[in-house]
């Protein structure tokens, strides 16, 4: 009985096959065809590994189990030499090495990816620099089992390098530069004090004739050469940017009305006319900075009363209100001034209109120029205008004049705006008689400085180094010091602070203390207001520009400071 139902089914089986099963064939088609597809899959993934643009391999156990040809070609060996390479023989040390793999585990745990640039040991010794990506295999057994993604960027790190030691020293020779011209600055200005300032009293000795004439001459001369000394300081500090912007409210009819009045007097000597208009609409005070402003405007009307030899010069300070078709908008609380400076001179090619506003850009053959000029004056101004978030336009051509504008956006006051102010008018004599302490080392500057300071009245006591300023302190009472910087022994700004810190017995730490230097840059005032000094006139300086710098320390004695 069994035999027969075994034989029954054998032959039901014989009959019917399993692959014959019409439900049995399908199925099995349908795995072939997956298998296909997977094959199809892989094939492709393998292709795409092995001709990726960056490098990439497969890691276990910190053993290379596959890599790819461009991750090959990277370490500068075959890939079958790589494949089970333990990865510490690809670093310059074990300790790098180690170094590596602890960040490495450490970033997987915190995150699952590693991102990092490492240096690796190519063939020969050869190091190269990689930036490299990591994360942990997501359905591998274990979490050794790492994807690694890296690129060669050993020469973008060179390029950086370059470009990094490009950057200081360029930086380096800036601030050379910078310091030549300070220590040039001073040099120059010591011995041009001395020339001025003699050439100043034998003026007003009553010389008359052919040697007035001379002295006018050298005083000239050499205000013209402090002027390109100037602009050159000026540069230095722009490109170095060591030059800051105020933003302090101020009149500006009363800053710019003497300007304009004193270019208005220079032209009555020329063979041209010149006449300015300031917008009534403009408001009585702005906040900026009116120093910055002034010395933009003197530029540019100076280029033009420069260039300009029949015709006239206007300039015109306008409220631009934004309404016109290319203007910009102007915030509420803010206005947009617009200077223009036009001129009938000579003109200005096109080819040559971008080249003036460059340092030392004479617009002219040098050769065969006909104007002097170290061609800084518009390079200074416009920088400054930039500086200030404004900037400066040219509209010109030759034998047609040109014309220059400049617009500057200013800040208006809080509330309503106080009645215009007239500037306080400059004295001509010190309001009473001083008992000076003079320090300055150099003997030409001395002797001029305490006749200058005798003939307006004072009392002077010179002294020719800080050390000795110092014990002259502490041995008679003084109402005021006129301190140079530069001095043997002691120099000024030391003085200065053993003065406010009370070292100086008799004297008090109160001492009004005005700093008269060569030292002309805006960081040398900076450093000798920071020193304690309550004022800074710079040499070759104006009688009148001491005068106001004296009296406005002593009203502070004479009043709150008192």
């Amino acid at each position: 009985m069994r035999d027969t139902i075994l034989k029954g089914n054998a032959t039901k089986l014989a009959g019917h096959p399993v692959t014959g099963d019409p439900n049995v064939r399908p199925r099995q088609e349908d795995r072939d065809a997956s298998q296909s597809r997977l094959d199809q899959a892989l094939r492709e993934m393998e292709i795409i590994f092995d001709n990726a643009l960056v490098g990439m391999a497969l890691s276990h156990g910190g053993h290379i189990r596959k890599i790819n040809r461009r991750g090959a070609d990277i370490l500068g060996y075959p890939p079958e030499r790589l494949v089970g390479l333990d990865a510490v023989s690809l670093f310059p040390s074990p300790t790098d090495y180690e170094q590596f793999v602890r960040k490495a585990r450490q970033a997987l745990a915190d995150s699952d990816r590693y991102v990092a640039e490492c240096r690796l040991l190519g063939p020969r010794g050869r190091l190269l620099t990689v930036r490299l990506q990591a994360k942990v295999v997501a359905d591998a057994p274990t979490d050794e089992t790492i994807i690694w993604v890296f690129d060669d960027i050993t020469e973008q790190k060179r390029l950086e390098e370059a470009l990094h030691t490009s950057k200081q020293a360029a930086e380096s020779a800036c601030e050379a530069k910078s310091q030549l011209l300070a220590n040039m600055s001073h040099e120059l200005r010591t011995p041009l004090n001395g020339i001025l300032g003699m050439a100043q009293l034998l003026l007003d000795s009553g010389v008359t004739g052919e040697t007035r004439e001379y002295l006018a001459i050298i005083r000239q001369s050499a205000n013209v050469l402090l002027h390109v000394m100037g602009d050159l300081l000026d540069l230095s500090n722009v490109e170095a940017g060591r030059l800051s912007v105020e933003a302090r409210e101020f009149d500006l009819r009363a800053e710019l009305g003497p300007l304009l009045r004193n270019f208005a007097a220079q032209s009555q000597l020329r063979p041209f006319t010149f006449s300015h208009r300031i917008d009534p609409r403009l408001p009585e005070r702005i906040i900026g900075d009116p120093d910055r402003t002034r010395q933009i405007c003197t530029h540019l009307l100076g280029n033009a009363f420069k260039f300009t030899r029949k015709g006239r010069v206007t300039a015109s300070l306008d409220l631009d209100d934004g309404t016109g078709s290319q203007a910009e908008s102007v915030a509420p609380d803010r206005i947009r001034l617009r200077v223009r400076v036009t001129d009938t001179g000579v003109g200005i090619g096109p080819e040559q209109q971008q080249a003036i506003f460059e340092p030392f850009g004479i617009g002219e053959n040098y050769l065969t120029k006909k104007y002097s000029g170290a061609g800084l004056g518009l390079t200074i101004a416009k920088r400054l205008a930039n500086l200030m978030g404004g900037d400066i336009g040219l509209e010109s051509a030759p034998g047609q004049g040109s014309t220059f504008t400049l617009t500057l956006e200013y800040g208006l006051p809080q509330g309503k705006q106080p009645a215009a102010t007239q500037p306080a008018p400059e004295p001509e004599s010190p309001s009473r008689s001083l008992r000076i302490l003079l320090a300055e080392d150099e003997a030409v500057n001395r002797l001029f400085t305490e006749r200058l300071l005798r003939k307006l009245g004072h009392r002077v006591v010179s002294a020719s180094d800080g050390q000795e300023a110092l014990e002259l302190l502490g041995r008679a009472p003084f109402d005021l010091v006129l301190m140079d910087i530069q001095m043997p022994r002691l120099n000024g700004l030391e003085a200065t602070r053993r003065i406010r810190s009370g070292q100086v017995t008799g004297a008090s730490s109160t001492m009004p203390v005005v700093a008269l230097t060569a030292y002309a840059m805006e960081s040398d005032r900076v450093q000798g207001l920071e020193a304690g000094m309550d004022e800074y006139v710079a040499k070759p300086f104006d009688t009148q520009d001491l005068i106001q710098a004296m009296d406005r320390v002593m009203a502070r004695v004479d009043g709150p400071r008192g």
